[in-house]
């Protein structure tokens, strides 16, 4: 646990595609990057905990690889820990599966599936 204290930060602890600031004609060049702008929720704790709702919409569409292997290339105070990234998403898929099965049954299929093909996966 003593390990896992040193790689905490803020988090936004709702991170979506809604919250994102994308950037337009005029962004920073020299920065050359996207915002996050809500902290409503904010909260300290692990990175991953922030992005594992996010690699539940990526994971379907192939892209989750690319956004851990960008997200840890510009991170310099955490290393990527494929068992910590797991565990989250785990987390996080218990959490919409437990309130989707009645009120979006398309959503709990999806996200079932993925824990499926997650558990497929973890074999190799």
């Amino acid at each position: 646990m003593q390990g896992l204290q040193n790689n905490c930060d803020i988090t936004s602890a709702d991170i979506s595609d809604r919250i994102l600031a994308f950037r337009t004609e005029n962004y920073d060049k020299e920065q050359n990057c996207y915002s996050l702008i809500d902290f409503e929720m904010g909260m300290y704790g692990l990175p991953e905990s922030d992005f594992a709702r996010v690699l539940l919409d990526l994971i379907p569409e192939k892209l989750s690889d690319s956004f851990l292997d960008g997200y840890y290339s510009k991170s310099c105070h955490i290393k990527k820990d494929i068992r910590t990234i797991r565990l989250f998403l785990l987390m996080k898929i218990v959490e919409i599966c437990s309130w989707s099965y009645k009120r979006s049954p398309d959503y709990y299929v999806k996200t079932f599936h993925t824990l499926e093909n997650m558990y497929d996966q973890s074999d190799e």
